[in-house]
């Protein structure tokens, strides 16, 4: 499941009783049927347009650099974690770092580079 349902998940866990759980899955649930209708039943009939070769590249792409990001971010997060015990448990060197972390994606990736 996506981030959003996990959460939503673990919302239903914490309400404290079976029924609470139902209802938040159950409005969850209710609520993203629209959208994830309208995105299946719009979706298969783009899949035989003339731009679908283009869109499903351009979406692997997509997809990669996402999953690329998201094992940078596991990654990053076990670094602070590290640099949280290795300290003592001293948690301004974990924010620390993640700070330095931050200026220097500032300073070496936000702006072209000359």
């Amino acid at each position: 499941p996506c981030g959003f349902t996990q959460s939503m998940q673990v919302a239903a866990l914490g309400s404290g009783s079976p029924m609470s759980g139902f209802l938040i899955m159950s409005a969850f649930a209710l609520g993203t049927l629209p959208m994830l209708a309208l995105l299946s039943f719009g979706s298969a009939s783009f899949a035989h347009s003339k731009h679908a070769p283009l869109f499903f590249k351009s979406a692997g792409v997509v997809v990669v650099g996402l999953g690329i990001f998201a094992l940078l971010a596991g990654l990053a997060g076990l670094g602070y974690g590290l640099a949280f015990h290795c300290a003592g448990d001293r948690l301004w060197v974990a924010v620390s770092l993640h700070g330095l972390l931050n200026c220097l994606h500032l300073l070496l990736l936000s702006y072209p580079l000359r």
